[in-house]
């Protein structure tokens, strides 16, 4: 058990360490190549994505763990949990997608969509980032080897479809689309042990008000 938790504690230190260091690395080589223009509109394009990205999430992912980590011995309450907090995350995602694209039609010059359009794949496939799952199971061996893998495919990515001043929209998609993979990676994992359960609206409706809770707390900094 000792043994598990230093594995489990130096391989969370580790996923975080690779976390900082990617944008070292990625960061002075697109200042390099995109045209300040281009950096500049990425910018702005990504600020207002976070200003959505949250209400997508809708405070799961912290919520999520504590839920499953209350039950983690109890594997039909976590597939019933995880099949409530799943369902949902599918409706928050899709109904703030809708809204973000409401966002994007009405203030954003056409020649933007597609840059748009691209970093909305992170607010639409919000509901397949389950990685509170394996946080809950603590499964950081898993988490770490697989940002290792998705930090190389994405900075392999970068260096190959990013090699001119006007590129930002190149950029945009690999950030949308390995962050869609690393989701599908931990959605493939994690239904290997947990299955989706039949569930009534009585089911999501007792969880909305504590997951509105942690939304407001986690955004009201």
């Amino acid at each position: 058990m000792a043994k598990n938790i230093k594995v489990n504690a130096l391989a969370s230190i580790l996923v975080r360490v690779f976390n900082i260091l990617f944008p070292l690395i990625t960061g002075p080589y697109l200042a390099r190549i995109l045209s300040k223009e281009a950096y500049g509109e990425f910018n702005i394009a990504n600020s207002i994505l976070n200003l959505f990205i949250p209400f997508a999430a809708f405070g799961i992912y912290s919520y999520g763990i504590r839920s499953i980590s209350r039950v983690k011995n109890n594997m039909k309450e976590i597939s019933k949990n995880f099949t409530v907090l799943f369902s949902i995350n599918v409706i928050s995602s899709l109904s703030i997608g809708i809204l973000y694209i409401g966002y994007m039609l009405l203030n954003v010059n056409s020649n933007m969509y597609m840059l748009y359009l691209a970093l909305s794949i992170q607010i639409f496939t919000q509901f397949v980032t389950i990685e509170w799952m394996n946080e809950a199971f603590e499964n950081y061996g898993f988490i770490l080897f697989k940002t290792l893998f998705i930090r190389v495919l994405m900075l392999v990515s970068i260096f190959v479809f990013v090699k001119k001043a006007d590129d930002i929209v190149n950029y945009a998609f690999i950030l949308s689309i390995t962050n869609l993979i690393n989701y599908l990676i931990s959605f493939y994992f994690i239904k290997r042990k947990v299955n989706f359960v039949k569930i009534e609206l009585k089911d999501i409706l007792i969880h909305i008000k504590p997951l509105l809770g942690m939304l407001l707390l986690a955004n009201s900094y």
